[in-house]
């Protein structure tokens, strides 16, 4: 994760479980969000392509998409007009759990299509009849025009 241009990684454990699977289990289905696009590290969950016979994940409620920050970089406007792009893993419960890859775009705007990921509700994907989490889940986001 990196704040204001300064990178840091935090590890952490549940103690108290018989294995790191039976954590993760129980804590799976609560909100969990990592902020921002990341490559680093081992993703929490299989790739969906990697998967067979598993289903998709399909968006069952989507806010609406945010209006362009106007106070961006100008640099990027070229994204005004652009669908925003992610790839997310998303849990057995139906949330985003993290973002692994977004399309170029300016901070702020990162920030508000990030948030905007955060509110998106999935019917989780499915293998042999049992909610599973995956990743490689491609979300795609237009940005409301202003006025």
């Amino acid at each position: 994760m990196a704040v204001c241009g300064y990178e840091f990684t935090y590890q952490w454990s549940m103690g108290g479980y018989d294995s790191d699977e039976a954590a993760f289990e129980r804590y799976s289905a609560q909100p969990l969000f990592v902020l921002g696009p990341t490559t680093r590290g081992n993703p929490m969950f299989a790739e969906l392509k990697d998967l067979a016979g598993a289903t998709a994940p399909v968006i069952t409620t989507m806010p609406d998409a945010p209006v362009y920050p106007a106070n961006e970089d100008p640099a990027y406007a070229f994204a005004r007009d652009e669908p925003v792009k992610m790839k997310a893993c998303v849990g057995p419960a139906g949330r985003t759990m993290m973002l692994t890859r977004m399309s170029e775009m300016g901070p702020m705007a990162t920030i508000f299509a990030t948030n905007w990921l955060s509110g998106v509700r999935f019917a989780p994907a499915m293998k042999d009849g049992k909610a599973i989490g995956v990743c490689g889940v491609e979300v795609e986001m237009r940005w409301k025009q202003p006025g």
